[in-house]
């Protein structure tokens, strides 16, 4: 298992996990819909921002983005997992990873 900074060409495959994941609590195609530019991850946004992403074996299990509001707040923006693999943890393991990330970020 390996967390790594993503790069502006996983934008596509990470706009298609957030979109699984939040279609996996049952919104319904709709608001999935209505939904979809808040879901969209771009080349430009991971370029500009931290987004790591979780890999398992061959397979993108997950990721999470922040952004830096200032020097005493971060903004969580994007952490999802991938439907099969819900439920097993993964979740917790890149929230922890983010909250070891801020801890170490120096100001």
């Amino acid at each position: 298992m390996t967390i790594q900074r993503a790069q502006p060409a996983d934008a596509v495959a990470l706009t298609a996990l957030a979109m699984r994941s939040k279609d996996h609590w049952g919104y319904g195609p709709q608001q999935i819909a209505a939904w979809k530019a808040d879901l969209t991850v771009t080349p430009d946004y991971i370029a500009e921002h931290a987004v790591y992403r979780l890999q398992e074996g061959g397979a993108w299990v997950g990721f999470y983005a922040f952004e830096h509001q200032d020097q005493a707040r971060v903004k969580l923006t994007f952490l999802f997992v991938d439907p099969p693999y819900i439920g097993q943890g993964y979740g917790k393991i890149l929230f922890d990873d983010l909250l070891q990330r801020l801890k170490d970020t120096a100001y």
